[in-house]
């Protein structure tokens, strides 16, 4: 068991192990219990967070929008006045989509949020993991050296003792010592696997960490380019529209690059669900690697 402290941590340690009473079995049952208590609640702290899983509230609020914005991926004959809806009809249509565009994106920024506050938590609790395992260190040091001690140095004495003048009393006393020792070595077994758990949390934290940035960043996209790049592109279509129902701007009309604006925003629109739908993609991938 190797475990590497500073010169003034290990003073610390030996200063622990001569405080060591082998012979009381309550100290050894509580020996480093609080900070063991310390380690086992942050892994079920993380847990309470992992379990509100953003990933899959996101690709729930992607999927509306793809509803949402895929009414203007096809071409419809009424767009711009030419057939069965006026402009006006399509106008309106825009802006009660747009309005409930505009409801998803803000809970997309309430799951941003939350994201937020999640990573600082992540932080925090990787923090309090490193200072309680590095407290555990010491606790192992300091009980390495106890056992050491007990092993090498006290149980060879008792034996002698024993051996040179035998009797039912020095015999009990060191069959007691023997099994609070063996107690002992038990104890900072399972103080290593504690160190184990700490580290492997460690890892699960960073993990948990780098997927919420990940989605955070990804939500981030979606709210300031892929939204507002559909708003602009319906409106730059409508604008259009009315340049060329003015029947003074014949001239500007004809200067203007018309090929088929319906078809153009059709394209536009279906690129837009694509990013969309490889964003959501990407996010229940994240939401399956964080649990």
């Amino acid at each position: 068991m190797t475990i590497n402290l500073s010169p003034q941590e290990l003073q610390k340690a030996n200063s622990y192990a001569e405080k060591i009473d082998l012979n009381n079995s309550a100290v050894i049952m509580q020996y480093a219990a609080p900070v063991q208590r310390r380690i086992t609640s942050y892994s079920g702290q993380a847990l309470e967070i992992a379990t509100g899983n953003a990933s899959n509230e996101a690709v729930e609020i992607i999927n509306q929008l793809i509803s949402k914005i895929s009414r203007f991926a096809t071409p419809r004959k009424g767009l711009f006045g030419l057939g069965k809806k006026s402009t006006e009809d399509w106008r309106s249509e825009y802006q009660a989509t747009s309005r409930d565009i505009k409801t998803l994106a803000l809970q997309l920024e309430r799951i941003q949020f939350q994201l937020y506050k999640d990573m600082g938590l992540y932080q925090e609790m990787a923090k309090q993991n490193q200072d309680a395992r590095q407290e555990l260190l010491l606790y192992l040091q300091a009980g390495k050296t106890r056992l050491e001690t007990a092993q090498k140095l006290e149980l060879p004495m008792m034996e002698t003792k024993y051996q040179t003048s035998p009797t039912s009393q020095s015999g009990m006393i060191l069959s007691d010592y023997e099994a609070q020792v063996d107690q002992f070595a038990k104890k900072l077994q399972d103080l290593q696997v504690t160190k184990i758990i700490s580290e492997q949390f460690e890892a699960q934290l960073d993990l948990m960490y780098q997927t919420a940035q990940t989605l955070s960043e990804k939500l981030q996209a979606t709210i300031t380019h892929t939204i507002p790049l559909w708003q602009n592109q319906v409106a730059i279509a409508l604008g259009l529209d009315n340049i060329r129902r003015a029947k003074d701007t014949d001239r500007a009309i004809n200067q203007v690059d018309f090929a088929d604006p319906a078809e153009k925003i059709s394209q536009l629109t279906t690129q837009i669900i694509q990013d969309i739908d490889d964003k959501k993609t990407e996010l229940q991938e994240l939401g399956q690697s964080n649990t």
